[in-house]
């Protein structure tokens, strides 16, 4: 009888909470949930106008959810403090221990246990929102020495990366320089002879060029090489000139 008394408590809280919501007040909806039958846990006064339109809000979800649904939506399912499940229909008062024929999986009103999860995320969110106001200047710093100390975790990780392929290049580089040294050394024969035969083909290459050139502007050589020749006598003429005049200036002196 105790438990039966305790179970018609329980439901008869959660269908006030339930019956609340159509007065539309907050403060109706805070004082249904703070009555001890009801057994809703957490509940904050300053969390009133919050419960209000969550428990609102799902009671219109399962209200859209029941009208798809086939039977009879006013049943509730329910558990008691001792685990056991038993269905209560707030509008008939009824309370019975096995799901009634005709009932519908999805009831209209919202059970016990979804108002308190409601409740608990409503107070969880305003006890974190308040907790980040009072600290925000902490969680701003915390953030900061967080986000640098990522930030030096990956300027190292990129300059442990930067150094390992840095030494793999010199490490590639090296064992490229040594095996041309060692190729080198064995065919040193090889290498010379190739050598001198690509500058004995070059030096042709130039000497046909410029015999080639020569022989394509002969004329034009042979003649800036008299002018040149000209130029030279003609010079050499006006020194002798001078030196003799210089020479009987002295003599009759």
């Amino acid at each position: 009888k105790q438990w039966y008394q305790r179970r018609v408590a329980i439901t008869a809280g959660i269908a006030n909470i339930n019956g609340c919501l159509v007065q539309d007040d907050p403060q109706e909806t805070l004082g249904a949930l703070h009555v001890q039958a009801a057994s809703i846990k957490d509940v904050l006064e300053r969390c009133a106008d919050d419960y209000h339109v969550w428990i609102k809000e799902g009671i219109s979800v399962k209200k859209q959810e029941a009208e798809q649904a086939e039977g009879d939506s006013s049943w509730i399912e329910m558990r008691s403090p001792d685990n056991q499940i038993f269905f209560y229909n707030p509008e008939s008062k009824d309370l019975v221990w096995v799901k009634p024929e005709g009932a519908s999986d999805v009831s209209h009103y919202m059970a016990q246990d979804e108002i308190q999860w409601i409740v608990s995320r409503v107070t969880a969110k305003r006890l974190r929102d308040e907790w980040f106001d009072e600290n925000v200047d902490k969680v701003v710093r915390l953030q900061s020495i967080a986000r640098m100390s990522l930030a030096r975790k990956r300027a190292n990780q990129i300059r442990v990366a930067a150094k390992e392929a840095s030494d793999r290049a010199k490490a590639a580089e090296e064992a490229a320089k040594k095996e041309r040294e060692e190729w080198f050394d064995e065919n040193v024969d090889h290498v010379v002879r190739l050598q001198s035969i690509a500058r004995m083909s070059i030096t042709k290459k130039r000497y046909r060029d410029r015999l080639k050139f020569l022989h394509e502007n002969e004329e034009a050589a042979l003649r800036i090489q008299c002018l040149w020749r000209g130029y030279l006598v003609r010079k050499e003429l006006q020194k002798r000139k001078k030196y003799r005049l210089r020479l009987c200036v002295d003599t009759t002196a």
